[in-house]
């Protein structure tokens, strides 16, 4: 029996079916479509999306699930426009709905807790990390803090913050999405690329910290 997340993408791909690819390349800042298809580059991975659905086109094992689902949400969703380079938390997105939670100072948020638990004290790790991505180091602008630019999808830039462990708090990692983020996927599917990129930094943590030792 197909899980809830399957059954998701499956609900989704007829949002392929008829969809102007050479339209949505254009918006998107994507390569112009080959074969009635494109290919999208999310999260390390490769992807060809067609009239029929999201394959991984980089010969490497299936990904998750969700990670498809998102992708068709972004090529379907019709956003155009260019990056504000302002960022926000995720919950200011929300409109009310839901906060960013926490009792620290920092704003702590459950959903960056596997962030918090991978690289608490281990600030030379979530460097490595980083630069396992490609995300690139931004000046520094506070002690403490190390800002990192990467790019989740075209058109989609995203800050990642580091806050280092201290005498008083754990370590933090926050993840910022530019303004303009829900012109490219609607609200509930960014949460679900949240989700994706969170668990993307803690399998690229414990490789890195696995070939270190």
């Amino acid at each position: 029996m197909k899980n809830g997340y399957e059954q998701t993408y499956e609900l989704l791909v007829p949002r392929l079916a008829t969809h102007d690819f050479a339209l949505a390349a254009l918006h998107l800042g994507l390569a112009p479509p080959v074969e009635d298809s494109l290919e999208v580059t999310f999260l390390r991975r490769r992807y060809r999306v067609d009239h029929q659905g999201v394959f991984e086109a980089d010969g490497e094992p299936p990904s998750h699930i969700n990670c498809r689902s998102v992708l068709i949400y972004y090529v379907t969703w019709g956003g155009k426009g260019e990056p504000y380079q302002r960022y926000q938390q995720l919950h200011q997105f929300s409109g009310g709905i839901f906060t960013g939670g926490g009792s620290k100072e920092r704003g702590a948020d459950w959903m960056l807790s596997p962030l918090t638990e991978q690289f608490n004290g281990k600030p030379e790790l979530f460097e490595a990390t980083m630069e396992v991505m490609g995300a690139k180091r931004c000046p520094a602008s506070a002690s403490g803090v190390t800002t990192w630019h990467y790019l989740v999808l075209p058109k989609m830039p995203i800050e990642i913050r580091y806050y280092e462990k201290d005498d008083e708090f754990d370590c933090e990692v926050h993840i910022l999405f530019d303004q303009t983020a829900t012109q490219f996927t609607p609200f509930e599917t960014l949460c679900v690329l949240h989700g994706c990129l969170v668990s993307e930094i803690v399998q690229v943590g414990r490789e890195t910290q696995k070939s270190e030792c």
